[in-house]
């Protein structure tokens, strides 16, 4: 019974992440800055390598991956990505010098996640997490709307920390799942910022 429970999570998982990518190339197609996009995608492919380390950890389809790394890189990845997103959402205004300064951000943080290779490295994304919540409670008269899609994901994120310390996987998959839905959210705000600031200078 348990495992036909976990093969219908994984199988529950796949489509979501199949969707997730789907959606996410759609919106970053109509998004009219490259730099934000590239930024956007990097998200996604740290949640794309974090989903494949996960699931092929737990299913021990390829016993190798844990040896390289991949998870950590991955958590280190998608942290600073949600940095990104989150300075691109402050930003007066999103220019692709801007931007490009940016595009370090998720590379230290691969290189951050391959340092550690262990589990400090998902209580950093937490730490992360918790910070950017409480920078935008700070302001949130000016950033109400991803403030409560931060908050949002920063209870998944810490529902994932907790099912994965305690061995309930795959069922911490479904704060991933949380969080990731939130940030996209975010990614929501950023494309509609950055068309409508677009528009105003073609004005």
């Amino acid at each position: 019974m348990i495992a036909i429970l976990n093969i219908v999570i994984f199988l529950i998982f796949f489509s979501f992440v199949l969707g997730l990518n789907y959606r996410i190339v759609r919106q970053v197609k109509h998004t009219p800055i490259l730099e934000a996009n590239i930024v956007i995608i990097i998200f996604l492919l740290g949640f794309n390598l974090l989903s494949v380390s996960f699931i092929t950890d737990f299913y021990n389809f390829s016993p190798s991956i844990s040896a390289i790394g991949l998870s950590a890189i991955a958590y280190g990845s998608l942290a600073f990505s949600s940095i990104a997103l989150a300075v691109i959402v402050i930003m007066q205004k999103a220019t692709p010098k801007k931007l490009r300064t940016l595009l370090r951000l998720p590379i230290i943080g691969a290189l951050v996640g391959f340092y550690f290779k262990d589990e400090r490295i998902l209580y950093l994304v937490v730490g992360i997490e918790l910070l950017l919540t409480l920078y935008f409670y700070a302001k949130n008269e000016i950033y109400n709307y991803v403030f409560r899609q931060q908050i949002k994901a920063l209870v998944g994120i810490l529902l994932f920390l907790v099912l994965t310390i305690n061995k309930f996987s795959p069922y911490s998959l479904i704060g991933l799942i949380v969080f990731v839905l939130m940030k996209n959210q975010i990614i929501n705000h950023i494309k509609l910022k950055i068309v409508l600031e677009k528009s105003q200078n073609d004005i």
